[in-house]
């Protein structure tokens, strides 16, 4: 039976070879002039220039080159046929007229030729313009923030740091809350980022205190035109707000956590008789966005936190924690009986009470202050099965499978914080090399370490199949974290990951991937980058055992000044360099 065009079509998405290939192909399938005739009508049509001739000349290449030259100006007849040839079905054809023709081959004016020649011919849409104004708006959200701070604390009407925060929510909410306009994908090949621009100018103008920066809007064509206008009008661009509120978050987490301490020692000495709450959960709001909070300013922020009033009256004139601990006297010996032994783990050197004082978002403060965690790489692919023994792993190591964490020996509460800790982790190493925000955050273990702001919408899940989505190099990237306390390479996937996994594989503009942790409760943990286990390259990596469900890889063994030819993520834009005693991981954006 003979295959019809759709399933040649979905084969040829599947081959490993290149356009040319992929071009006689379909040449010498549907014909050598027939796909082409069909692909230059609309052309034909969008131009004005009569066809007569057109279905004679497309019975002999050579002729239909000829004609082509000879009726059409505007599009050299070689490169014109190139196009045909290479052209998937009418919308790629038609991006591409629009890249040689200009304007006059944007979208509406080719569905109106493509309306015109009615028959096989139907309009086409822009299925991506809504990934495109998107990745606008990314390339320009830490510019907004910047105006928006701007406006915030330059309004003359606005003493109050409150009203201030306030105003800059309400700003920022613009283009946080940006709704894309669906006619988008009829009016463009490409979302310019002119209409991105103009449809938050248009939001923009229902807030008064704005109103007067509307002018920095108008004809930027780019965000490098953006920005100029934003310099000119003053505007700081150079810190980013989001990197103050996060610096000033990790800072105040610290202070915090310490002020806790100092008064948990307090009330036992004291003795005194009254419940000692959880180490409260700081958020990002938005007064950590106007400007670096100075030591007096995050003491403050801690103190404001704390509800004893005695407490407080004992440290009031106390200018810093030293101080307080000066004050309160020296720390007592805490008892520990047998029970808490499986609740205090050590988290990068330091003892941290599952269920104690300090919260998960105070636990995230505390990793911050650590190194990103170093990159390393997988090795060639594992021998065969037949050739691999009982697998090995040192007493106490705990590793998350799947959906669940396992462990094999030491506290039971171990499971979960592993694999909260591994996100963390994770966190850091994304937000160091891709700059991510917590937005990109989606498994539920994100609620738990950094709560919703204010307005958020809840997006989070573990039905996702991936503990992180973010948009880079215009691909969306779904990350899965594995974490384990030690060096183990082999981990499960759940049904969900796998679903994920195999779903997302063959799509061209979306990658899932694996993040491998290692050493997560260290303070010098390692991520492995894995590729797609349905992916072609992951056969040279990766190997799966027991259905499916249980993935293996080896790390490379360091061998002076040789390089490590990896392409595991090279799309993601990330070499890695092997060099003689280290591994180094190095990236770009």
């Amino acid at each position: 039976m003979r295959p019809d065009r759709t399933q040649v079509e979905r084969a040829l998405e599947r081959a490993e070879i290149d356009r040319e290939a992929v071009s006689d192909i379909r040449l010498r399938w549907y014909g050598q002039t027939s796909m082409l005739l069909a692909r230059i009508r609309p052309v034909v049509r969008l131009l004005g220039v009569s066809d007569n001739g057109l279905e004679t000349a497309a019975t002999d290449a050579v002729r239909l080159s000829k004609w082509l030259t000879d009726e059409i100006r505007q599009w050299c007849s070689e490169e014109l046929l190139a196009a045909a040839r290479e052209s998937y079905d009418d919308f790629e054809m038609g991006f591409r007229a629009r890249q040689v023709l200009g304007e006059n081959a944007e979208l509406p004016q080719w569905n109106e030729a493509l309306r015109a020649l009615g028959g096989e011919y139907v309009p086409v849409k822009n299925d991506r313009a809504m990934d495109q104004a998107k990745r606008h708006l990314e390339g320009a959200v830490r510019s907004l923030r910047a105006f928006a701070r701007h406006v915030a604390v330059t309004d003359a009407s606005i003493c109050r740091e409150d009203d201030q925060a306030k105003l800059f929510s309400e700003i920022s909410a613009v283009h946080e809350r940006l709704e894309m306009d669906a006619e988008w994908s009829d009016r463009w090949w490409e979302v310019p980022f002119r209409a991105v621009v103009d449809a938050l100018r248009a939001r923009y103008e229902g807030i008064l205190a704005v109103k007067p920066y509307l002018d920095v809007f108008e004809g930027a064509e780019s965000i490098d035109e953006l920005n100029s206008v934003l310099e000119r009008r003053e505007v700081t661009l150079e810190t980013d707000p989001l990197a103050v509120a996060r610096r000033n978050w990790r800072h105040l987490n610290r202070v915090v956590r310490s002020l806790w301490e100092l008064y948990e020692d307090w009330l036992m000495m004291e003795e005194a008789d009254r419940p000692v709450r959880k180490v409260p959960e700081i958020t990002l709001d938005a007064s950590m966005f106007l400007r670096v909070w100075s030591k007096e300013d995050l003491l403050t922020q801690a103190k404001d936190r704390v509800e004893d009033q005695v407490f407080l009256a004992v440290v009031t004139d106390c200018k810093t924690i030293a101080e307080m601990r000066k004050t309160i006297g020296p720390r007592p010996r805490r008892p520990q009986g047998p029970k808490d032994a499986h609740k205090t783990i050590t988290i990068a050197g330091m003892e941290y009470h599952i269920g104690g004082a300090e919260t998960h978002s105070a636990l995230l403060g505390r990793l911050q202050d650590l190194p990103v965690p170093t990159e390393s790489a997988p090795g060639p692919r594992p021998s065969p099965p037949d050739a691999i023994g009982p697998r090995s792993r040192s007493g106490g190591e705990a590793i998350r499978r799947g959906g669940k964490t396992s462990h094999l020996y030491g506290s039971p509460h171990l499971p979960e914080l592993v694999g909260i800790v591994g996100e963390m982790h994770a966190f850091r190493f994304l937000q160091s090399k891709f700059d991510i925000d917590e937005h990109a955050w989606v498994s539920e273990f994100r609620t738990k370490v950094l709560p919703l702001r204010e307005g958020e919408t809840d997006e989070t899940s573990d039905s996702h199949g991936y503990d992180f989505r973010f948009t880079h190099d215009r691909k969306t990237w779904c990350v899965e974290v594995k974490a384990t306390t030690e060096d183990g390479t082999s981990f499960d996937l759940s049904s969900g990951e796998i679903a994920a996994a195999s779903r997302i594989a063959p799509r061209k503009d979306e990658r899932w991937r694996i993040l491998r942790v290692r050493r997560a409760l260290s303070e010098q943990p390692e991520c492995d980058w894995l590729p797609n286990p349905f992916d072609p390259v992951a056969g040279h990596l990766l190997r799966l055992r027991q259905g499916s469900m249980t993935v293996e890889y080896t790390l490379s063994q360091d061998v002076e000044d040789e390089p490590l030819a990896v392409t595991v993520v090279e799309d993601l834009k990330i070499t890695v360099l092997r060099k003689a005693g280290t591994r180094v991981g190095k990236a770009s954006s």
